[in-house]
């Protein structure tokens, strides 16, 4: 991915992979015309991002799921993310965590070839994908790719049974 070419949207005029400051988002600017876009669905991607972070997410949503089973699996896979960093164990054992609700939603991330995903930068993605639902009001499965900086260092996706 260029990185030169892919703006956050939830940040006009920040480039994805550099550092978000609150002042770039669109929550402090209400004039901006980002805050018109509607919520997007079946399909389309966006490139969302973390303020105070080099992190960002290239989301895909799928079909919609119901707002509390996903709130469950995001809850769920974000406590175990904020363990490990407390814990200060960053590293994800094999590369890949799965994480499934009591309703069988599943939430799956996984290092890329490259690059190895750490629990620090997954509880952003984590953060981010929460974000993106809940500014949106749109949620649903989806497929994700997760950035820190210019890398990408994992890929996920969330789906039901």
């Amino acid at each position: 991915m260029a990185r030169s070419s892919v703006y956050c949207v939830n940040a006009p005029g920040v480039i994805a992979g550099t550092l978000v400051k609150s002042t770039h988002t669109r929550h402090s600017n209400p004039r901006s015309s980002i805050t018109s876009l509607k919520p997007r669905y079946q399909g389309t991607a966006s490139v969302w991002c973390k303020l105070g972070s080099e992190t960002f997410v290239v989301y895909q949503t799928a079909q919609l799921i119901t707002q509390a089973s996903i709130i469950t699996v995001l809850n769920i896979a974000f406590n175990a993310a904020e363990s490990h960093v407390n814990a200060f164990n960053n590293e994800i054992d094999n590369g890949q965590v799965s994480f499934v609700s009591s309703d069988g939603l599943i939430f799956v991330a996984y290092s890329n070839v490259s690059h190895d995903l750490t629990w620090d930068v997954l509880r952003n993605a984590i953060m981010i994908i929460s974000d993106y639902m809940s500014e949106n009001r749109v949620w649903s499965a989806s497929n994700f790719h997760i950035f820190d900086g210019s890398e990408e260092v994992g890929r996920g996706y969330i789906d039901g049974p």
